[in-house]
């Protein structure tokens, strides 16, 4: 009689178990969900910072923008089609083309100020750097505003 009593309330505890297995499997998935979205937030951040301190770079930092400063930018814009919705993509690709020409205008201004020496030429190609650099300023409210979308975090 002790077997068929010990059978008995062992048949009691296996719905115990079975809840308590439901509920941290739903404890693990919630958890594993949470931190999908802080990566993906780490990540898209992360093209955010590259994109708008490689911005500022380009206007406030050195003359020569190095190619691997470029790299990164570029590399951030590339990575920013698989993680970002399209709208803010497209305002990236607006970066990207600012900065691609006002790479070339530099690239032109060092060659025409070493070889050809024309005064007018050169005074041309610093007016449009200037434009585009001014250009990428006043583009700066308009990249953040897209991104704020895609970084508001609610849940801190």
């Amino acid at each position: 009689m002790n077997i068929d009593l010990l059978v008995n309330i062992s048949r009691l505890f296996i719905p115990l178990i079975a809840i308590i297995g439901v509920f941290i499997a739903w404890q693990n998935f919630y958890t594993n969900r949470e931190k999908i979205r802080l990566d993906l937030y780490d990540r898209r951040f992360k093209i955010y910072d590259t994109i708008i301190s490689s911005l500022y770079e380009s206007i406030y930092g050195a003359e020569d923008f190095t190619r691997e400063e470029y790299s990164r930018f570029f590399t951030a814009c590339d990575e920013a089609n698989f993680l970002l919705p399209d709208a803010v993509c497209k305002n990236i690709d607006i970066a990207r083309e600012l900065m691609h020409e006002c790479r070339n205008k530099r690239i032109s201004l060092k060659f025409h100020e070493k070889h050809e020496k024309q005064e007018d030429k050169i005074t041309s190609i610093k007016n449009r750097i200037m434009e585009i650099e001014s250009e990428i300023e006043n583009f700066h409210p308009k990249i953040t505003s897209s991104f704020k979308e895609v970084l508001k975090f609610e849940k801190f």
